[in-house]
């Protein structure tokens, strides 16, 4: 793994200089025993609504990319798949990411894109079982200057 890659849960990441990529991501997802009633042994990164709520409104405004496991509800998945709370706090900000790149959903694979918002399902299992190699996402992005003030992120 590079030098320059700094992997964190839930926390913004952004490189140092004027010009910086903002990135911030989290492997959260929803709870299963809130769709089906079942609890499972594999529970790893589900939360409850009431922990999604808290942890999505936390997404940092003016990100270049987010990262997320689910897909916002209705974007690039099934009916019975995606984050209906993640989709909502998506829509209240005022800066909505540039991107933001999941997976979870294997039979949407693909890009998407409104006004503000390139999505990216990249989920690739089914990919894999025709193709035998995964197939990259490879993108630009345009660098935007810093700010000169002091942003925080609690």
């Amino acid at each position: 793994m590079s030098k320059n890659f700094i992997a964190t849960e839930s926390k913004l990441q952004h490189g140092k200089g004027l010009q910086s990529i903002k990135v911030w991501g989290s492997p959260t997802c929803v709870c299963r025993n809130e769709l089906y009633g079942i609890n499972y042994l594999s529970n790893g990164f589900e939360k409850n609504r009431k922990k999604r709520k808290r942890l999505w409104q936390n997404i940092p405004s003016c990100l270049d990319i987010l990262i997320t496991h689910i897909p916002p509800k209705n974007i690039l998945c099934g009916l019975n798949v995606g984050d209906e709370i993640l989709k909502e706090s998506l829509k209240s900000k005022i800066h909505k990411p540039r991107f933001q790149v999941f997976g979870h959903d294997h039979y949407n694979f693909g890009v998407q894109q409104d006004t503000t918002t390139t999505y990216v399902n990249c989920a690739q299992k089914d990919i894999l079982r025709n193709l035998k190699y995964p197939v990259p996402f490879i993108f630009d992005i345009k660098t935007i200057p810093l700010r000169r003030q002091l942003e925080v992120y609690i």
